[in-house]
């Protein structure tokens, strides 16, 4: 976090869910800054929650607890609440301003959902995934109310690493292996590749999750390249189609790598 700020990096993402909110409020009460910091945190689902306004309401005052700082910015972290968010965005609205809270979103994960905005007006942040192996969203135009953040730029790592905590099918194992054999014979760099789908520009901010000091100081140091990879993306996609690998909600993890 010290490296990250002294290198301009002046937004953070938490999440109740990643138990790490109290972490960053000991960081931000004992780190001497210059520059603002501006915080975004998210709402656990809502679909199990017979009083889902009590749930946001308690949600946010612990979130405040353990950061000891402004929140910028609240998500909802399922995709699930969509409808319910559309339906009381007035009510949470209001919850913005009694919280003094600049922006509202959600995290998605299909068109399906996004589809859900298309005849919304108000001023909202959308969350959704965006690399290499999945650019449906890229396909869409975005609304001018919209604040876009693409995540999953390197899919949880599973674009830049051989090995990960995935309990993989043969033949996801096989696509998996195919896809950074194919980078290593056509010279490719992984991480500059996943960053190459930073080129566009309708999307205004990407959420990225670093596991330490080294992996964010590699990604700083990697400028977005003028190579053209339209058609190793093409390739790319081939080697994955037809697995789960582009969507994180059907992995199975193995924490004993």
């Amino acid at each position: 976090l010290d490296f990250a700020i002294d290198n301009g990096i002046n937004k953070i993402e938490t999440a109740p869910g990643y138990n790490n909110e109290k972490i960053i409020g000991n960081f931000l009460e004992n780190y001497k800054y210059s520059r603002k910091i501006e915080i975004t945190t998210k709402i656990s689902s809502l679909t199990q929650s017979k009083n889902k306004f009590d749930q946001i309401y308690k949600s946010i005052n612990k979130s405040q607890y353990n950061l000891r700082y402004q929140i910028n910015t609240i998500m909802l972290h399922s995709a699930d609440d969509t409808n319910f968010l559309i339906k009381n965005f007035l009510k949470f609205k209001e919850i913005k301003k009694i919280f003094n809270i600049k922006n509202l979103g959600i995290s998605i994960y299909d068109t399906s959902q996004f589809k859900k905005f298309k005849n919304f007006s108000q001023k909202i942040t959308i969350q959704l995934p965006t690399n290499i192996i999945n650019d449906k969203f890229l396909k869409y135009e975005f609304q001018k109310n919209f604040n876009i953040q693409g995540r999953s730029i390197f899919l949880q790592g599973l674009l830049l690493n051989k090995k990960v905590k995935l309990k993989l099918s043969k033949k996801n194992k096989f696509k998996h292996l195919k896809y950074f054999n194919y980078l290593k014979k056509n010279n490719i760099d992984p991480l500059e590749i996943c960053m190459s789908i930073m080129r566009h520009r309708r999307i205004n901010n990407y959420v990225l999750g670093f596991d330490d000091k080294k992996q964010l100081s590699a990604f700083l140091k990697n400028k977005l390249s003028n190579r053209n990879y339209s058609d190793h993306l093409k390739n790319i996609k081939k080697i994955f189609k037809n697995s789960f690998l582009d969507d994180p909600r059907k992995w199975n993890y193995n924490f004993n790598i």
